[in-house]
């Protein structure tokens, strides 16, 4: 994903298809992920077990990063592992072809879960309407996988949306 090839785990078709519209769109890679909702506090929790490390661009720097132990195998492998940067708008999508949606929302990231192990190994806690992305949550359609990346592109994903011809879902309103 940092040499701008895109590339998704777990045969999620919809998801890699959302991958490459971020790709040739906004020239960003994009990390594949499960999330948990916290209602209470109005956060999700993205997370799976790799990461990216040039979240602003293809062309732009890495972040610093380093190869960690691997979250649900209780470290047997290795994943890169990367600090979100804290304050900034993650976007995260994701198109069903079959059903002609997609869905998004977006959030400030508030930390990088760094010490736990359980699940998946890569964690970023954004601030999000998580009572709304519930109610409004459609497995049917878009099952359990979100795509998300750095930036705040609610406007042009809309824009986008419409010239596809895919009906925009915004899971977070």
């Amino acid at each position: 994903m940092d040499e701008g090839i895109v590339g998704i785990c777990e045969s999620d078709l919809d998801s890699g298809i959302s991958a490459l519209l971020v790709r040739y769109l906004f020239d960003k890679p994009s990390i594949m992920t499960n999330q948990s909702l916290d209602t209470v506090h109005n956060l999700v929790t993205y997370m799976h077990c790799w990461a990216l490390t040039k979240l602003y661009g293809i062309e732009k720097e890495p972040l610093p990063h380093e190869i960690d132990r691997h979250g649900e195998s209780y470290g047997l492998g290795a994943v890169p592992f990367v600090n979100f940067p804290e304050g900034e708008i993650l976007t995260t999508i994701k198109i069903s072809m079959l059903k002609k949606k997609i869905a998004l929302r977006s959030g400030k990231i508030v930390k990088t879960v760094t010490d736990d192990d359980r699940a998946c190994r890569v964690k970023v806690i954004v601030e999000d309407n998580a009572e709304k992305i519930l109610e409004k949550y459609d497995w049917d359609t878009f099952g359990l996988h979100r795509v998300s990346f750095l930036g705040d592109y609610k406007r042009e994903i809309g824009y986008a949306a419409k010239l596809l011809g895919l009906k925009l879902v915004e899971e977070d309103r």
